[in-house]
C-alpha cells in the first residue's frame, strides 16, 4: 500500500509531518494496528523519540503522532536514497495536486514501480556524501573551474536541518568541512535544536525571505571568478560603473514600471546608505551661506538623521519633522521622501513645495513584492538598493537616477573620493541576480516575493484584529501596473502601536514576551509604536508570529477570567503564569503553543483547559 497527496503550501518539514500523519492513519483505516516506521527526515524522528524539541510549526501534527505512537512503537531514520519509492511519489504529489492511494505494485506510476522492484530484489541506492569529497592537491586534470564549483556544491549539499545553512568563507571543522550557522533560535551541529524561550529577532531588516526563490534558481544566479577578473580602478573604458550593468537597471525599470529612466544619469554606491549621504552633499552645494536643513516626515527611517548627524557637515544639518517648517519657504531645505515608507508601508509624496525645497526619493521597497506600482516615479533624485529588490543585503549595492547632470557630477565626485566605486566582484554579480530577475518578465522572482508577503501580512493581521490591546497599520489594496490587478497590501515591516497605557513603552512590552523590535522613538515618534520586521528568515517570522499569537491569547484570557473574577480585576503576572503552565491550545486563529513536555502536561493542566475551552 502506498500514497501521494499535495499537502498545499508547506516546508519540507510541515510536509513529511503531516505525510506522516497520513499514513499512520491510513494503515490505521485499513486494519493495520502495529507497524514500524523509517523516515528520511531525522529531525521528525529525533521529535518523536524524545530526544529532540518539536518546533510550533508541526506541533498540531507531531501531538497527534503522539497519541498513535503505540501502534509503530519503533520509528528510525533512513537516507532518502533508501526511500526511493517514497521519494518519487512525493515528487508525485506536487505534480498531480490530488490524493491517490495505491493497493497493489502495479498501479504506481511508472518510476516509482520501477524503484519498488529494485527493493525487492535487493539492489542497493548509492549515497554520496558531496561534504566529504577531498581533491588532491596535485590533480592537475579538474581545471580551476571544476574545482571551484565542485567546493561550492559540497558547501550547498549541506542542509543543516533546514534551519542554518553553510558558507564558502564559513568556519570550518578540522579537516576542511563546513559549518552550520544556524538560524536565530536553533543550535546543534545541524541546527536541528530549537532553543527554549529563544528572544525573536524582528528588529533587523535581513530581507531573507527571499533566500528560497534563489535556491530554487541556485545554477542561473551563480557565478564563476577567476583569480585574475577585473584587478584594475576602473574598467576598460576608465569608468568605474560596468555599461553592461547600467544597461541592465534601465531595462528592470522599463520592465516594472516603477521609475523613469530615459534622459537620466545613473550613479552606482555601496548600498543606498552611501547614496544617501552623497546625494544630501550634492544638493546641499546649491544652499546659501547657511546650512540646508535636511528634514523628513516622521515616522522616519533613523539612518537619515543619524547620518547626517555623522558628518557634521556646515553645508547641511538635521532640523526633524517636515511639518514643523512648512511656513518656511525662503530657506533651504532637503526633504527625504520615503515611498512606501519605512516604518509604516505608506506611499508618500513630499510636503515641502517651492524653488528652495529639494527632495531626496528614496525608494528601496518601490517594488511589486513590497507594494502595488500605480505609477512609474519621475522625480529629480531616485535612490534604489539591490538589498530589498532581490535579498542581497550584504553586496552593498544601490543605484541613484538623477536629472540635473550638475547634481549627478557632484554625487560622482563624492562617489570617487569616497570609496572610488563601486567593487566588480559586486557588480558582476548584481548582473547577474537582475538577470534572472528580469527573466519572463520579471514575473516569477515578483510573483514569489509578493506571495510570501502577502501571506505574512494576512497573518499578522489576523492575528492582531483579535486585540485590543495592539494595533498594526491601515494599508489598502491598489492597483498595480506591473501585474495589471488589484494588490493587497505587502510591507516589509509591521508598525505596531500599543493603545494600552500601562503598555505607553511598546518596545519594553513586547521585549517581555521575548520580541525584539525597534522602538518608534528612534523613528522620531512616540515609544507607544514599534516597528517589526516582516522580511526575515522563515524560522523568525514564525517564532514572531508564534509570540504574537500568545500575547494576544493572553490578552484574551485575561479578559475571560476576569468576568469571572471579584472585581472583574486580573493583572497580567497572574496571566502570564496561567498561559504559560497550559499544554496548549489550539484553533484557526491561534495555531499551536509551547513544545514543552508535551505528553505529560495533560494531567497537570486539565483545569487550565477546562477554562481555556471557554474561549473557542
Amino acid at each position: 500500500m502506498a500514497f501521494s497527496c499535495n499537502f498545499g503550501i508547506a516546508s519540507s518539514m510541515q510536509a513529511k509531518a503531516r505525510a506522516l500523519l497520513f499514513g499512520v492513519n491510513l494503515c490505521l483505516q485499513r486494519g493495520f494496528d502495529a507497524f514500524d516506521v523509517e523516515l528520511d527526515s531525522f529531525v521528525i524522528v529525533q521529535i518523536l523519540n524524545m530526544t529532540s524539541q518539536c518546533p510550533w510549526s508541526i506541533y498540531k501534527e507531531v501531538q497527534q503522532l503522539v497519541g498513535l505512537v503505540s501502534h509503530f512503537p519503533r520509528i528510525r531514520h533512513c537516507y532518502r536514497q533508501a526511500n526511493q519509492v517514497a521519494d518519487i511519489l512525493a515528487n508525485e504529489d506536487c505534480r498531480q495536486g490530488h490524493v491517490e492511494i495505491y493497493l497493489a505494485a502495479s498501479a504506481l506510476p511508472q518510476l516509482a514501480r520501477g524503484a519498488y522492484h529494485l527493493d525487492r530484489i535487493g539492489v542497493a541506492s548509492i549515497r554520496v556524501d558531496k561534504a566529504l569529497i577531498i581533491h588532491s592537491s596535485n590533480n592537475s586534470d579538474l581545471g580551476w573551474s571544476r574545482k571551484a564549483s565542485e567546493e561550492a556544491e559540497a558547501v550547498a549539499s549541506l542542509s543543516c536541518s533546514g534551519h542554518g545553512r553553510a558558507y564558502l568563507d564559513g568556519f570550518v571543522l578540522d579537516g576542511g568541512k563546513p559549518i552550520c550557522e544556524c538560524n536565530s533560535c536553533y543550535t546543534g551541529l545541524d541546527c536541528s535544536q530549537l532553543v527554549p524561550d529563544c528572544v525573536v529577532d524582528a528588529d533587523s531588516g535581513n530581507p531573507i525571505f527571499l533566500e528560497p526563490f534563489w535556491r530554487q534558481n541556485a545554477a542561473t544566479s551563480a557565478i564563476m571568478m577567476a583569480g585574475w577578473h577585473r584587478m584594475g580602478y576602473e574598467f576598460e573604458d576608465g569608468s568605474l560603473i560596468s555599461k553592461e550593468l547600467e544597461k541592465k537597471i534601465r531595462k528592470l525599470h522599463a520592465t516594472v514600471g516603477n521609475a523613469v529612466t530615459e534622459g537620466r544619469y545613473i550613479v552606482f554606491g555601496a548600498g543606498s546608505t552611501q547614496l544617501l549621504n552623497a546625494a544630501v552633499h550634492a544638493l546641499a552645494a546649491d544652499a546659501s551661506s547657511s546650512p540646508a536643513k535636511v528634514v523628513a516626515s516622521a515616522p522616519y527611517y533613523p539612518v537619515y538623521k543619524s547620518q547626517t548627524d555623522l558628518f557634521e557637515s556646515a553645508k547641511f544639518k538635521f532640523e526633524g519633522h517636515t511639518s514643523s517648517w512648512m511656513n518656511s519657504s525662503s530657506m533651504n531645505f532637503i526633504e527625504f521622501v520615503t515611498s512606501p515608507n519605512n516604518p509604516d508601508g505608506q506611499l508618500k509624496k513630499a510636503f515641502l513645495q517651492g524653488l528652495n525645497a529639494k527632495q531626496i526619493y528614496d525608494l528601496a521597497y518601490y517594488w511589486p513584492h513590497y507594494t502595488a506600482i500605480p505609477s512609474p516615479m519621475d522625480k529629480d533624485l531616485m535612490i534604489f538598493t539591490l538589498s530589498k529588490l532581490t535579498g542581497h543585503a550584504g553586496s552593498r549595492f544601490g543605484w541613484a537616477i538623477i536629472k540635473n547632470k550638475a547634481v549627478y557630477e557632484r554625487m560622482v565626485n563624492y562617489m570617487d573620493l569616497n570609496t572610488y566605486g563601486v567593487s566588480r566582484e559586486t557588480q558582476l554579480r548584481t548582473l547577474k541576480l537582475l538577470s534572472v530577475v528580469l527573466e519572463g518578465n520579471g514575473k516569477q522572482m515578483f510573483s514569489f516575493g509578493y506571495e510570501a508577503m502577502r501571506f505574512r501580512w494576512e497573518k499578522l493581521s489576523k492575528i492582531l484584529s483579535a486585540s485590543k490591546r495592539f494595533s498594526i497599520q491601515q494599508l489598502t489594496p491598489q492597483q498595480c501596473t506591473f501585474s495589471n490587478e488589484v494588490r493587497a497590501p505587502t510591507p516589509a515591516f509591521a508598525w505596531i502601536k500599543c493603545e494600552k497605557e500601562e503598555d505607553k513603552d511598546c518596545h519594553a512590552t513586547l521585549s517581555a514576551a521575548k520580541i525584539i523590535g525597534r522602538a518608534g522613538h528612534v523613528f522620531g515618534v512616540d515609544s507607544t509604536y514599534v516597528r517589526l520586521s516582516l522580511v526575515n528568515g522563515k524560522d523568525d517570522f514564525e517564532l514572531l508570529q508564534h509570540r504574537l499569537e500568545m500575547l494576544v491569547f493572553q490578552e484574551r484570557l485575561v479578559n475571560l477570567m476576569a468576568e469571572f473574577t471579584p472585581g472583574g480585576h486580573v493583572t497580567r503576572k497572574s496571566n502570564f503564569t496561567v498561559a504559560l503552565n497550559a499544554t496548549y491550545v489550539s484553533d484557526e486563529n491561534f495555531g499551536y503553543y509551547t513544545n514543552q513536555e508535551m505528553a505529560s502536561e495533560d494531567s497537570r493542566n486539565s483545569h487550565v483547559q477546562e477554562t481555556l475551552q471557554t474561549l473557542y
